[in-house]
C-alpha cells in the first residue's frame, strides 16, 4: 500500500492506473497472488497475475517516454472518467498499455508553484497548507481535488484507508512566486472598485438603508481600497499569511462601514431634504419680511385715534 500511496498519481487517469501496475510489478504482487491462490479472485488478485512488467531499459526508451507523456495529455483528469481517445490510445488494447508498468513523471503535467513558493507534492500533485489541507494554488484558473482510494477499488490494497489518498488537478496556475504576486495584483487592481460597490450595497441592504450607502460609507470604502493597494505594493508572496492579512483588512473596514450606516442619514435622503430645508427657509423668511413691511406701512398710514386734531365741524359735533 505504501508504494501505491507514494507513487505519482497526479494530473491524469494514466497516472492512477500506472501507479497500481508499477507497484504490482515492483512488489512482485503476481508471485504473492499465485502462491496464495488469489489469482482467480477479483478482489484480492485484481488482475495482477497477468500484468506485464517492463524493464528499466524498456521504460527509458523513446517509445515508452512518448507514450507516457502523450497519455498524460490524452487521459487528463480534468474530466471525471477517461475519454474514448484515452481508452483507444492508452488504457485500452494499445501499444502504450505495456508501459503502464513504468513509473510516471514526478512533476505535474502543467508545472506550478504553491502559494507558499514550494512545488506541489509528487504523489498527489497537491499543495498542502499549514492545516494539512490538500488543494491547488488560489490563483489557478481551474482546480479539482479527487480521492482515488475508493471503497470499491481493485485490487484491495488501493481501497479506502485512514489516510486519504488525493489527486489534485490544477491548471492555469502561477509558474513562480513572482508570477503569483503579479496575478494577485492585477486581479485585485482590476476588480477592487466593483468588489467595494457590491460590498457597500450588501451592507446597506442588511442595515436597512433603502436608498443605498451614505457618504461616510463611501469614504470608508475608498480608504479600504487604498489600504488594499498599499498592502499589495508591499507584498512579495501569495502565502497563507497573504490571505489572512487581506481578509483581516477587509473585515476591519466592513465593521467600520457597518457602523457608519447608523451615524449618518441616508445620502440620497439628505440630498433631497437639504434643498427642501433651504427652500422652506427662504419662503418663511420672505413671508416674515413682507408681513413686517405691511405692518410698518399700516402703522404709518392709519392715524391714531388719540392724536386726531379737532376741526370746527368735529368740535361742533362733539
Amino acid at each position: 500500500w505504501q508504494c501505491w500511496r507514494d507513487a505519482p498519481k497526479h494530473s491524469s487517469h494514466w497516472n492512477v492506473v500506472s501507479s497500481v501496475v508499477y507497484c504490482s510489478c515492483r512488489e512482485d504482487m503476481a508471485t504473492l497472488a499465485k502462491d496464495t491462490d488469489c489469482c482467480p479472485s477479483v478482489i484480492y488478485g485484481g488482475g495482477v497475475c497477468t500484468v506485464q512488467c517492463p524493464s528499466e531499459s524498456d521504460c527509458s526508451s523513446q517509445e515508452a517516454q512518448t507514450c507516457i507523456h502523450t497519455c498524460q495529455k490524452l487521459c487528463h483528469s480534468a474530466v471525471p472518467s477517461p475519454s474514448p481517445d484515452c481508452m483507444a490510445s492508452c488504457l485500452g488494447e494499445s501499444s502504450c498499455r505495456y508501459f503502464l508498468g513504468c513509473k510516471t513523471p514526478m512533476f505535474t503535467a502543467s508545472p506550478f508553484v504553491c502559494d507558499d513558493g514550494l512545488w506541489p507534492e509528487a504523489s498527489s500533485g497537491c499543495c498542502i497548507d499549514a492545516g494539512g489541507q490538500h488543494g491547488c494554488p488560489k490563483l489557478c484558473e481551474a482546480q479539482s481535488v479527487w480521492r482515488v482510494d475508493r471503497a470499491q477499488n481493485i485490487p484491495w490494497w488501493t481501497r479506502w484507508n485512514k489516510e486519504p489518498v488525493y489527486q489534485c488537478v490544477c491548471s492555469g496556475c502561477p509558474s513562480s512566486s513572482e508570477d503569483a504576486i503579479s496575478r494577485a495584483r492585477e486581479t485585485l487592481q482590476a476588480n477592487i472598485w466593483d468588489n467595494g460597490q457590491v460590498m457597500l450595497v450588501d451592507i446597506a441592504r442588511r442595515e436597512g438603508l433603502a436608498l443605498g450607502p451614505n457618504r461616510r460609507m463611501q469614504e470608508l470604502m475608498a480608504e479600504r481600497n487604498e489600504a488594499v493597494l498599499l498592502f499589495l505594493a508591499k507584498t512579495n508572496s501569495v502565502s497563507a499569511d497573504f490571505g489572512n492579512e487581506l481578509s483581516s483588512l477587509n473585515s476591519h473596514y466592513a465593521k467600520l462601514i457597518t457602523a457608519a450606516a447608523h451615524f449618518e442619514p441616508d445620502a440620497v435622503e439628505a440630498a433631497i431634504q437639504s434643498p427642501l430645508r433651504e427652500w422652506y427657509g427662504e419662503v418663511i423668511g420672505s413671508t416674515l419680511c413682507i408681513l413686517f413691511v405691511m405692518a410698518v406701512v399700516a402703522c404709518c398710514c392709519i392715524p391714531n385715534r388719540n392724536s386726531i386734531t379737532m376741526s370746527p365741524v368735529t368740535a361742533f359735533s362733539a
